[in-house]
């Protein structure tokens, strides 16, 4: 991770041994002081420790989605930071504001993370310039192209070699291999994530491994293995809930809702849907959310109930929308919509999203373009066979 080059101050030892004991409590308790500490910092123009503690209590405001207090601490420190030209803090600071970013508003976060790589790459910072190629791979994935997405992936793992970073290796690797299932390469996806949790493995990290074993949960329902999918994802949330991680346990929660829908296990489907739900309205994610709501749509189809999937649809257009209206989220949006359009009889509105899609694939990488038509082709023909 980045962090700046501020005094080390000795920690008394009651202080080091509660950090170490359980850092995320001690996050947490020390929250107003972190906060307080950043604006006296940019108040006293120590730029360095400034940013490096405003990037230190991410840890912190990702896990339990704090996003009023992660934008005000990094707008503070990137005014003190501009203050006196400290270029490196700049990039830090931008590429952080972007990961917040990248949910609600992608292109903003893609403004933030090429200026931030332009800098990195004049400084000749390795892990900055890794850090931001990953985080642009994200956002190029998003939007539907997933070769190019796969090149930033690959320039970025080079660096977190080169730099020994383990937990952004594994991290890379479990991305890379979402790409992969996109293409519906799943020999290969397999191979990364196997990759990705030996370095897991290696190093005891237990967010890097509940991240990897949601991508693997994700593979299970590309090829068909929902009882190991529904495994996969129970273990996520149960990692997520211990580490107090929301947006974690959202995206758990609706990988869940979809394996037990795919097990005709529709109970389960609305107990967790329900969770999901409502935890997604403390967190302001629309990608979490939609995401969710495509989930509640395919349960709804499922269980033969097209209008009450017609409505919740409606608020997941609003939501892909603001994410950009290219984005591969979008075509699922639509494909889910034909089809429950046809569960209502509204057979001309169905061909017509069906068409959106498909010519919303069209600006598409091409590989990516045919395996999403031809996997809402299988998934068609399941149900209306």
């Amino acid at each position: 991770m980045l962090h700046g080059r501020g005094p080390e101050w000795p920690l008394p030892n009651h202080l080091r041994e509660a950090l170490l004991s359980d850092p995320m409590d001690w996050l947490r308790t020390e929250r107003a002081g972190l906060e307080s500490a950043v604006l006296h910092a940019a108040q006293a123009g120590l730029d360095e420790l400034c940013w490096d503690l405003a990037i230190t209590s991410v840890t912190l405001f990702e896990s339990e989605n704090q996003v009023e207090d992660w934008r005000r601490t990094h707008e503070l420190a990137l005014d003190a930071v501009r203050r006196v030209e400290n270029r490196r803090g700049e990039a830090a600071l931008l590429y952080s504001l972007a990961t917040l970013d990248m949910g609600m508003q992608p292109a903003e976060a893609d403004r933030h993370l090429r200026y931030a790589l332009e800098i990195f790459a004049k400084l000749g910072d390795v892990i900055g310039r890794a850090l931001t190629l990953s985080a642009l791979a994200s956002i190029e994935r998003l939007g539907g192209h997933p070769r190019a997405a796969l090149q930033r992936y690959e320039s970025a793992l080079a660096g977190f070699r080169q730099v020994g970073d383990k937990v952004c290796q594994a991290d890379a690797l479990s991305n890379m291999a979402n790409i992969k299932m996109d293409c519906r390469d799943f020999v290969e996806a397999g191979r990364m994530l196997a990759e990705a949790k030996l370095i897991c493995r290696s190093i005891g990290s237990p967010r890097a491994a509940a991240q990897t074993e949601f991508r693997q949960g994700e593979l299970h329902l590309h090829t068909g293995e929902f009882a190991q999918a529904e495994r996969s994802f129970k273990a996520v949330q149960r990692a997520a809930t211990d580490r107090g991680d929301l947006v974690g346990e959202a995206y758990a929660l609706a990988g869940l809702v979809a394996a037990s829908t795919e097990q005709a296990q529709y109970a389960e489907a609305e107990a967790s849907l329900a969770a999901a739900l409502s935890l997604s309205t403390r967190i302001d994610h629309n990608l979490v959310r939609g995401r969710i709501i495509l989930s509640a749509a395919e349960l709804y189809i499922a269980k033969g109930e097209g209008s009450r999937a017609l409505s919740v649809l409606s608020e997941a257009l609003v939501l892909f929308t603001e994410l950009g209206s290219e984005s591969v989220w979008q075509f699922h949006f639509l494909e889910v919509k034909s089809r429950a359009y046809r569960l209502v009889g509204r057979t001309a509105a169905a061909a017509a999203a069906r068409l959106q899609a498909i010519d919303l694939a069209g600006g598409f990488d091409p590989a990516l373009a045919h395996s999403l038509i031809l996997a809402s082709e299988r998934v068609d023909s399941r149900w209306w066979r």
